[in-house]
């Protein structure tokens, strides 16, 4: 038997709070590459695990298609990090 909403809510919130804490912990570049794992994984949960990822005609969905926009802003922002590291 799947888990309740209740329960589903009260876990994405005991997640959040670990990655919070983690991510007081790291540096600003494995904290971006944190964000990039994070997004990374929920689009591909809603690409090859959720109906609503895909349209019918074979194009993104609306949700899928707006989080590969926040997918490439977290890659961006990576990338971005990685190079303010390389300059010091």
């Amino acid at each position: 038997m799947g888990m309740s909403d209740a329960g589903r809510r009260s876990e994405a919130l005991e997640w959040r709070a670990q990655v919070r804490f983690a991510g007081g912990t790291l540096t600003p570049l494995e904290r971006a590459d944190l964000l990039r794992e994070l997004i990374g994984g929920v689009y591909d949960a809603v690409r090859f695990d959720s109906r609503e990822g895909g349209g019918l005609d074979g194009h993104d969905g609306p949700e899928r298609d707006a989080l590969g926009k926040i997918v490439g802003a977290a890659e961006d922002h990576y990338h971005a990090e990685l190079k303010r590291q390389q300059r010091r």
